[in-house]
């Protein structure tokens, strides 16, 4: 259960700072949207009024110049209209702003580029304006006078935070949706998986040798089923050898058990090492399709010394026949076998197909064999074959020597 709460937290946590880093983007994208939209407007306004500002300003102060500010003061898209002179005193105002000045308003001091204006934000009385300021020329260039556009900004401030507002109540929802899902997720997939596995393990504890066979096949959990399957392999064996020792022991009994077998060899090698030399190994890689599928090899020999070399360690040197055997070992081309559990190394020497149908099939095969088991074959000894022979055998001393420390026990099978 904490586990579950403590995904869910940091779902919910995750969800809320992508949300958050999102939402900020996009409230500033909108933010420069509506700051271009009051500009537009405010620009519209004021190039629309200075043609007619510039000739009453010509005129001096007038009734006019106030009617026209208050005029334009009446629209939808304008909070208030100033015109001021070049030495920044007021000249016409509209009511809206009659009294709300400040002292000093910077942006009509500001250095104009041509006929372009300046806008800032500014509070006048509590309120968040957007100032738009145009100067206005007369004929000869000079400035006579500047056109101050008040647009109301403070609704942007209220819709940015309704974004915000909006994002949040959007994240809120999401992250709930997202982690119910989850916990359906993990229920179907990861905690029924868990709960099936479970059983199986305290069936397999109690004994129940059947159900060793029937490990629960998992997909995500494929991994730690393999090597859950093969620990109760190997505890089912000890103790199936410990019940029989215990048999053998209560009846005085003399049979050679597997595990028997494993004590003698290992009290007659002591701290020596175990070297068995074969042409066959004990497990081949083979490809099949894109997978790497590790198979045993039908063999008498394998049968019987693997068992020997697992109960007592060391290492297998053999011809590397499969045809995925280089992919898989490692450094001085050996490898841990048996994958499910590895006790021992397996050493693989690399034979060209010249060598080893000469050394193999040709000279053991054909003259050696019919030699030794005097079959009603006449062996065929070929020049050839004997130098591959030599060959090989060559590869396989070097192959010793390289893991020869102290004085070992080598086997040496054909």
């Amino acid at each position: 259960m904490k586990i579950t709460l403590h995904l869910v937290v940091s779902i919910i946590i995750a969800v809320s700072i992508v949300a958050g880093i999102s939402s900020y983007f996009s409230v500033q994208s909108e933010k420069e949207r509506l700051g271009g939209s009051l500009e537009h407007r405010a620009w519209l306004v004021a190039e629309g009024m200075k043609e007619s500002v510039g000739m009453l300003l010509a005129q001096g102060p007038s009734k006019k110049l106030d009617k026209l500010v208050e005029k334009i003061s009446t629209s939808e898209q304008v909070f208030g209209v100033v015109v001021y002179d070049p030495a920044g005193k007021v000249i016409s105002v509209s009511k809206e702003l009659s009294g709300k000045l400040p002292d000093k308003l910077d942006i009509i001091f500001e250095k104009f580029e041509g006929d372009s204006g300046k806008g800032l934000y500014k509070e006048i009385s509590t309120v968040q304006m957007y100032l738009f300021a145009l100067p206005v020329f007369n004929d000869e260039g000079a400035i006579t006078g500047t056109i101050v556009i008040f647009s109301d900004a403070s609704y942007s401030d209220k819709y940015l935070k309704d974004i915000w507002f909006r994002n949040f109540l959007r994240v809120l929802a999401n992250a709930l949706l997202i982690s119910v899902i989850i916990l359906f997720v993990i229920r179907w997939s990861v905690m029924g998986p868990i709960a099936k596995m479970g059983e199986w393990m305290s069936s397999v504890r109690k004994g129940h040798v059947d159900g060793i066979m029937n490990m629960p096949k998992e997909d995500l959990f494929a991994p730690i089923s393999k090597e859950l399957s093969s620990m109760a392999k190997s505890l089912a064996m000890a103790r199936r050898a410990a019940e029989e020792e215990a048999r053998l022991r209560e009846s005085a009994g003399s049979t050679w058990t597997k595990e028997r077998v494993k004590e003698y060899v290992r009290s007659k090698l002591g701290d020596k090492k175990f070297i068995v030399v074969a042409n066959r190994e004990p497990y081949m890689h083979i490809r099949r399709g894109k997978q790497i599928e590790c198979i045993r090899p039908a063999s008498g020999m394998v049968t019987a010394i693997d068992p020997l070399l697992k109960a007592c360690g060391g290492i297998w040197i053999a011809h590397g026949g499969g045809n995925a055997d280089r992919d898989t070992v490692g450094n001085r081309d050996i490898i841990r076998v048996p994958p499910e559990n590895p006790q021992y190394d397996l050493k693989r020497v690399w034979l060209t197909q010249e060598e080893e149908e000469g050394y193999y099939y040709g000279f053991s095969n054909e003259g050696l064999w019919p030699l030794c088991h005097i079959a009603h074959t006449r062996p065929v000894f070929r020049i050839n074959d004997w130098a591959r022979y030599q060959e090989v055998n060559v590869k396989f001393a070097r192959a010793i020597e390289d893991e020869i420390n102290g004085e070992p026990y080598i086997f040496i099978q054909d």
